[in-house]
Formats: C-alpha cells, sequence, structure tokens
C-alpha cells in the first residue's frame, strides 16, 4: 500500500472525527451584461447581473419585516415518541432522522434499517424495509431521500433501494461507478470510491467520488470532487463539474489533518438542480443545472468574514470533546481502554499541529425547497454545535439552528428560526421537522408548521 493509500493511524482517525464534531435564482431589467439595483418587499437591496450566462444576485440587505417574515407555529402539529418505546414504531435509537413526506413523517435511526411511516396526525402506519441482504433489504442505509409525497430512496453502498409508499413496492439496483477516470482512496479500512450524494426528480442521481486528500507537499490543500448524473438503469449522463469540498493539512511526514475550524463543502439536490456551497470568509452559494451540468445561479450575501479569535477556539474545543465523549458512551465496551487512550493522545498530537483557521465559516448546510425557496444552515456564532453535523449529540435547550431563507429569485427575505433545543432534519415548503431528547436521553420527533403571512 502507497503512502497516499495508508491512513489508519489514530491522528487520521481524529481528522475525521473532527469535521464531524464542528461540521438561485437572479433576475434583473437589464440584459446580459448588464447590472440592476433591485428594490423588493421590505426594501430588500439587491444586485443582479448576467455574467457568461450566469445569473448573479448580490444581496446586501434582507427583504423581510416584522409582518412579512416567515416564522413557526406557536406549537408542533404533534410529538412522535415514547419513554419505553410502547407507542407502536417509536422505539428510537440514539440518532434519529426524520423527514416529511407530503403531510406524513419517515422516521429512521442509526440502529434500524427501516423506514417507519407515520401519517398526517403523528400515527405509526407502517414499516418499509428490514434488515437483511435481499435484493430490497438494507443493512446501512448511507444516504436517503423522499422524492414527491410516496417515493423513498435509500442508498446501501453496493445497491440502492426504492420504496413505493403508497403501492408497498419496493424494488433495487446497482449504482455502478460512471464511466470517468477518478482519483479514490482507501481510509479507515474502507475503499471510499463513488458516493450517491442525492437525487433528481427524475430519478437519476449524482454520484461524487472521494479523492485522497492528502497533497504531495506538505500544507494546506482544498479537495475537490467530481460530481457525475447517473440515470439507475446505469446510463451515465453526464459531468455536474468539480467542486470543492473540504481543506485539510498535510503535515511534513504526510499525516493529514482537518485545520481548527474546517472549510466543508456542502451539496444538495432539488427538482433538476444541484447546489454547492464552499463558504468560510464569504457567503455564497452557487446551483447548477443537472441538464446541462452548467452553473446558472450565483447567489451571494454581504456578511462580513468572521475572523476565528482565542475564544472560540476555546469553544470549539469544548464542543468536539463533548462529542468524543459521547461516541465512547455509546460505544461502551466495545471500546478498549487503551484504545481510547490511543485515541486521545492522537489527538492532543493532532491539535497541537493543527494551523489556526483565520476565519470560521458562514455557511454550515443547504436546504433547497421545492418551491425553489433555498434555506442555508448558519453557524451557532458561539460556536457550541453545528446545526446540519448532527451524526452525535444534539442541540443544546438554549439554543436554537437559524437560516438563511433565499426566494427564488435569489432575494434574501430573512432568517427563520427553528425552536430551541430542536434537531432540525429536514425542511420542507410546509414543515420543520426534527427531534429533541428529554432528561433521560430518549428522542421525540416534532413537526411544525411553517406560517407564511
Amino acid at each position: 500500500m502507497t503512502r497516499r493509500a495508508r491512513h489508519t493511524t489514530t491522528r487520521a482517525l481524529a481528522a475525521f472525527v473532527l469535521p464531524l464534531a464542528v461540521a438561485v435564482a437572479g433576475c434583473g431589467a437589464e440584459g446580459a451584461g448588464g447590472a440592476a439595483a433591485a428594490g423588493g418587499a421590505g426594501g430588500t437591496d439587491a444586485t443582479v447581473r448576467d455574467s457568461a450566462g450566469i445569473r448573479i444576485v448580490e444581496n446586501r440587505d434582507s427583504a423581510w419585516t416584522e409582518a412579512t417574515r416567515w416564522r413557526l407555529a406557536e406549537s408542533p402539529d404533534f410529538v412522535i415518541g415514547s419513554f419505553d418505546g410502547s407507542a407502536p414504531g417509536t422505539d428510537f435509537g440514539d440518532v434519529v432522522q426524520a423527514r416529511a413526506m407530503g403531510d406524513r413523517v419517515v422516521v429512521t435511526d442509526m440502529t434500524s434499517p427501516g423506514f417507519r411511516v407515520f401519517d398526517e396526525t403523528g400515527t405509526f402506519v407502517e414499516q418499509l424495509g428490514r434488515r437483511g441482504e435481499g435484493p430490497t433489504e438494507i443493512q446501512y442505509a448511507i444516504e436517503w431521500d423522499v422524492l414527491g409525497t410516496d417515493t423513498i430512496v435509500v442508498w446501501a453502498l453496493s445497491k440502492t433501494v426504492v420504496f413505493d409508499a403508497a403501492s408497498g413496492e419496493a424494488s433495487s439496483y446497482a449504482p455502478g461507478a460512471p464511466p470517468v477516470e477518478a482519483d479514490t482512496f482507501e481510509g479507515l479500512g474502507a475503499d471510499f470510491q463513488w458516493m450517491v450524494r442525492g437525487w433528481f426528480r427524475d430519478g437519476s442521481y449524482v454520484m461524487m467520488n472521494n479523492p485522497d486528500p492528502r497533497g504531495d507537499e506538505p500544507g494546506l490543500a482544498t479537495q475537490y470532487l467530481l460530481a457525475e448524473r447517473m440515470r439507475p438503469e446505469g446510463e451515465h449522463v453526464g459531468s455536474l463539474g468539480a467542486w470543492a469540498m473540504q481543506r485539510y493539512f498535510t503535515t511534513p511526514d504526510g499525516e493529514l489533518m482537518a485545520p481548527t475550524f474546517p472549510t466543508v463543502g456542502h451539496v444538495a439536490t432539488s427538482g433538476m438542480h444541484l447546489w454547492h456551497a464552499f463558504a468560510d470568509s464569504a457567503f455564497e452559494v452557487r446551483r447548477i443545472d443537472a441538464r446541462s451540468g452548467a452553473v446558472d445561479r450565483l447567489v451571494r450575501l454581504s456578511t462580513p468574514p468572521t475572523e476565528v479569535d482565542d475564544a472560540m477556539v476555546v469553544r470549539m474545543r469544548e464542543f468536539e470533546d463533548r462529542q468524543i465523549e459521547r461516541v465512547m458512551e455509546q460505544m461502551g465496551d466495545q471500546m478498549p481502554a487503551e484504545m481510547l487512550a490511543e485515541m486521545q493522545r492522537g489527538m492532543e498530537e493532532m491539535r497541537a499541529q493543527q494551523p489556526d483557521a483565520r476565519y470560521a465559516p458562514l455557511v454550515v448546510g443547504l436546504r433547497p425547497l421545492p418551491s425553489g425557496h433555498l434555506l442555508v444552515d448558519l453557524p451557532d456564532w458561539e460556536w457550541r454545535f453545528q446545526p446540519t453535523q448532527l451524526m452525535i449529540g444534539e442541540i443544546p435547550a438554549d439554543m436554537r439552528a437559524t437560516f438563511a431563507v433565499i426566494d427564488p429569485d435569489g432575494r434574501w427575505l430573512g432568517t427563520l428560526e427553528a425552536p430551541y433545543g430542536l434537531a432540525v432534519t429536514d425542511v420542507t415548503d410546509d414543515y420543520v421537522v426534527g427531534y429533541r431528547k428529554d432528561e433521560f436521553d430518549v428522542p421525540y420527533v416534532e413537526r411544525w408548521r411553517i406560517v407564511r403571512p
């Protein structure tokens, strides 16, 4: 195995744990090459221009007023859960994922590959899928999504399983690798090659490769991933570009590390578009047309960069330590004491060599909606949690996730705030869905209606 394929040291493991811990349309009054200042409802301040076929929207102020802004209902529509799992379908594991499927809610977790469907009142209806190795059975749901109001698609490494909730039927297909030349690497005991990263309205999907992020020379390097569009029958439709997805630091001895405040790329799909953001000192989101593979819109917010100070680093370290402690608690006896001690030593060694980031990221997630609106996850500026990196842990009871709302024309409307303590796992045009845990660490799924004046 070459140096570029070797990736099993404890410091390398810590480098992957850390990112988990932190982890549009435009229209103007002028034609191509022109620019127009736009004033909308509530006095929005934006400039729209065309450049090489890309509509660029520069936002300097939000449009909403107190009377026009979106908000959530005063209480959730329903709460799904029970202390002992006695309510049908509510024996959830520790880490819950819930998404809206029309007016229904679908729930899964890290311990069960099944997808539990609850109706518009929060009552359990059925479970789709089960653990196994059959054509429509699942061992691990790596990536999944809801298409329309009846279809659930699940990528389970060697296959993609499609559940039709209306008919109860299931089918599967092998994703296969796109017929393009691309680098991949082995790491943490696995071969990271092509990954499914989202589905489009017509059932086609995005696959992205995972090249070795370490640079040939010591120092900071940015990892770019190819995005390729595929159809279920294995047809390669075309390229969707190469996009920045992570910034890493390679030490003189070839070890891989993440900076103190990692800059992580985000991708999301909706309709026939792929969205991408890689924002640290600037707030910038681009939209790629899945049919042409070209960037057609670029949205920017005139948000000043957030310079990292010592207090932010301290809070980030505290957050990382809490998250790692939770992993250790969940693994229990499966993690020998000597392995835990080695991981902790590796973490301290890595921290001693980590380069300090000058800026903190301004974008930590993308949530495009069917209506054409885009919700952008904003960081917690006290750095006590990251709203979209919820593989482990939960949001503190006195904190809440916040989203910048961009309309279909690329204008910044304002911010939408989630309830305190709610770990948001899905947002649609009508609902915010998430979960929170009680004092006994029991998760409860909630659905909140979005109120639009």
